[in-house]
């Protein structure tokens, strides 16, 4: 009887996951042997996709011993391999979940594992294979929102979408070292590298693994609006929940860089807001908003802000609104056939990018 291969088992389970994982000259796989035994491997591909699971009901699907379960998969999600979250039994009694390559996997390693070996192959893993093209085709993992209402005309945000009321729906944080520019090194990215917030679950998760640090709500705001002014952006999980709020920059996000690398259609959904000329009267002509925007859209012509009309590449941060001290130009919210409501959790939001996936390799 031939030997199952349990790392190609743990590729299949991954791409099983969210947007995908699909494998690539074995690049991947040689990466995933840094991080996972084969048990660990095997016990991944065995669990339950894009579902919570308790150890019995683990134990139950795999014929494996109730308190075996229990021992492995808390060792793992301990080692960043799974993810994991209480329950409402009692004190030490947890609930399971596979979580994709990003966010997730990457995420986890990134930051609290100390041995990189794992680098290079998926950083080579994630350059030549079709991953990137994947996130670029569904909706995107993240989603950019305004730093402030105010920014908007009219004040017009939708809820999910303003990040006071995100913050707001949210009881414990945490924050942690920024996975992209902590592997991005100091090649051009001088922002603070601990920026990247969690919240409820995920903050516990994070805070119990010693991957990041408990801070309190008024904390987070700090740091995510703090980017007004140095040059990162807001960008949330695409979920309404959004569990993980980054603070990202153009010169060392990677989900910023896919996003100008792939075009349609998480071009046109990074976002429900888009930057317009308000007052072009009011326009100095200084330059200051064409030089805050990391993709390019602004320009000058004829010594006043322009506004390409495709908008292509706008992620309706407000960040170049924030440099207009005259009043120039503003956010404004898409046309309402434009518009897309998040996934309500990022469970939720796993399941939609399965399903967009396979409804993508199934039409080639």
């Amino acid at each position: 009887m031939a030997r199952v291969n349990q790392y190609k088992r743990l590729v299949e389970a991954l791409d099983n996951v969210s947007t995908g994982f699909p494998s690539f000259l074995g690049i991947e796989r040689m990466g995933l042997k840094k991080i996972f035994t084969e048990e660990d491997a095997k016990v991944f591909a065995d669990m339950i996709p894009r579902e919570y699971q308790t150890p019995a009901q683990f134990a139950a699907k795999n014929g494996s011993d109730e308190k075996w379960a229990s021992e492995k998969l808390y060792d793992m999600s301990k080692r960043g391999l799974i993810f994991r979250r209480r329950t409402e039994a009692g004190e030490g009694c947890y609930e399971y979940c596979q979580f994709p390559f990003a966010f997730g996997l990457i995420e986890f390693q990134g930051a609290g594992n100390p041995d990189k070996s794992y680098l290079p192959y998926m950083g080579a893993y994630a350059g030549l294979s079709k991953y990137g093209e994947g996130l670029g085709a569904t909706m995107p993992m993240y989603r950019s929102v305004p730093f402030r209402k105010e920014m908007v005309i009219d004040n017009k945000v939708l809820p999910y979408d303003d990040i006071e009321e995100v913050l707001a729906r949210h009881d414990r944080f945490a924050v942690a070292v920024c996975v992209c520019r902590d592997m991005h090194g100091d090649k051009g990215c001088n922002h603070p590298r601990e920026t990247c917030i969690i919240t409820d679950d995920m903050a516990d998760f994070y805070v119990e693994n010693e991957m990041g640090r408990a801070i309190s709500r008024e904390e987070a705001r700090s740091i995510l609006l703090s980017g007004e002014e140095d040059g990162r952006v807001i960008q949330i999980t695409n979920s309404k929940n959004a569990e993980n709020i980054c603070s990202c920059c153009a010169c060392g996000c990677a989900m910023m860089k896919i996003a100008g690398r792939f075009t349609q259609p998480a071009g046109k959904h990074w976002g429900n807001y888009h930057v317009v000329v308000k007052d072009g009267d009011a326009c100095v002509g200084c330059g200051k908003c064409v030089g805050a925007c990391g993709f390019n859209v602004l320009s000058l012509a004829d010594g006043k802000v322009s506004v390409p009309e495709d908008l292509f590449g706008c992620m309706g941060c407000g960040r170049c609104v924030f440099e207009c001290k005259t009043g120039a130009i503003k956010l404004a919210q898409k046309p309402e056939s434009e518009l897309y409501e998040p996934p309500e959790d990022l469970i939720a939001a796993h399941n939609a990018w399965h399903e967009m996936k396979v409804e993508r390799r199934a039409a080639k």
